[in-house]
């Protein structure tokens, strides 16, 4: 690490300064500069006399660097955390939060509506000031069906798989109808992306100890099919608090998810297609683990002494905290903290609900770790009384709004995204 040029050790997610600064190739008037104004998120290093930076927000602030050096460059910068690289009318991103379609998420979330309300604004840009629910347009074949035709497979562990089987399953489907119907006679991708929501709703169900479907009924919200494995909490407050979940999760902007989605709908694939590809994609380690280890993670502490061990063993380590630290938001996930909030209301005598706010002052005082979205869905999800992995379950299903509203634009602009690539010799071991 001794050049500008420097390689950040893959192997940590937290480097000390001299490390930092070679990476970055700045003075170090410049980096501290930088980490002054919160750009690049730290922890206490163990020795408890010097601070560890964030290796991520370090290489996110080079690429962006890099991406003004020009155009070689600024291909190779923009599609590694950062520069903008299309455009879209869906969603922005604010210190605030996300605003869909001009509206704070959060707003929307406190507005006591619906979560399909707010997912009728992300497809239409259109806000009705209505309760909104969908009919109900049952899937054509059996989801109980599908996961039994699997030999030894536990939905309830392994839930975003079952959503991803769900989907394959309707991808074809969807394809021989087109191949039997009149043109223009099945459904559009909209009454498809309000289909596939409430099966993924549905699929709660795996997660109870029937691990069985729950079906929708016509006039249900989904936040009530989702309810329906619970009685923990008055109705209101668990729709209430559900739908907000949901609203919160509906969309991120430029996710790898949702680019990923819309690369594939820039070829022309079919809705169900590029759902698959956003579904898979949040699946992935560095998404769909960050939500389910730290909910493992919170889970693994029944008292506070094992919470204290837990945040001291953090603090020796130069590891990133999973559910805490969102890259976008280095003084708190304002999303986080409006979950938190409802947690907080609905959790009232509830211990693990405690014990996981015990453990978010803790991080930020010991730490100077606060939480992302998803421990502020493991805290909604605890207070409310649903099994575990729901909170990463609402997510993919909040997510599948936005990721629905990402492939209908791209679908409707009609052109073809082929990213470069920069060449780069490298000696290769034989």
């Amino acid at each position: 690490m001794s050049t500008a040029k420097a390689a950040i050790d893959r192997t940590v997610d937290y480097i000390t300064s001299k490390e930092a600064i070679a990476a970055l190739g700045v003075k170090p008037e410049t980096f501290y500069t930088y980490a002054g104004r919160g750009w690049i998120r730290r922890l206490p290093h163990p020795d408890g006399k010097h601070s560890l930076y964030s290796r991520e927000d370090i290489e996110r602030i080079r690429a962006r660097s890099n991406a003004r050096a020009g155009h070689a460059v600024a291909a190779a910068g923009a599609m590694h955390w950062g520069e903008p690289v299309i455009e879209t009318s869906i969603t922005e991103l604010t210190p605030a939060g996300p605003r869909y379609r001009g509206r704070l998420a959060v707003d929307l979330a406190g507005s006591g509506y619906s979560f399909e309300s707010a997912a009728e604004l992300l497809w239409s840009g259109e806000w009705t000031g209505e309760a909104t629910t969908w009919p109900c347009s049952p899937l054509p074949f059996d989801p109980d069906q599908l996961v039994g035709e699997v030999d030894g497979f536990d939905p309830g562990s392994e839930i975003l798989e079952v959503l991803s089987m769900v989907t394959m399953r309707a991808c074809i489907t969807a394809r021989r109808e087109r191949l039997t119907r009149p043109a223009n006679s099945g459904l559009d991708n909209l009454d498809r992306a309000r289909q596939i929501i409430k099966a993924y709703a549905g699929c709660i169900g795996y997660l109870s100890a029937e691990r069985r479907f729950v079906a929708g009924c016509t006039g249900a919200s989904v936040a009530a099919q989702i309810a329906r494995i619970t009685d923990r909490l008055p109705a209101a407050r668990t729709l209430d608090a559900i739908n907000a979940a949901l609203i919160i999760s509906a969309d991120h902007e430029l996710s790898a998810s949702t680019f990923a989605a819309r690369l594939a709908a820039s070829t022309g694939a079919d809705y169900f297609s590029c759902l698959g590809v956003a579904l898979n994609s949040h699946a992935g380690g560095n998404i769909r683990g960050n939500c389910d280890d730290a909910e493992d993670m919170v889970l693994a502490c029944s008292d506070r002494t094992m919470f204290r061990d837990l945040i001291e063993r953090l603090k020796q380590s130069a590891r990133r905290i999973p559910g805490f630290n969102h890259p976008f938001y280095p003084k708190g996930d304002p999303r986080a903290l409006y979950l938190l909030d409802i947690a907080r209301a609905l959790g009232a005598r509830n211990g693990r609900v405690d014990l996981i706010f015990e453990f978010v002052e803790e991080a930020a005082l010991r730490l100077r770790a606060y939480p992302s979205i998803a421990l502020g869905l493991i805290a909604v999800c605890s207070a409310i009384g649903l099994p575990k992995r729901s909170a990463g379950l609402l997510w993919a299903i909040g997510w599948t709004a936005g990721w629905s509203a990402h492939i209908i634009e791209q679908l409707r602009a009609g052109y073809m995204m082929r990213p470069r690539a920069k060449y780069v010799k490298r000696n290769t071991l034989s």
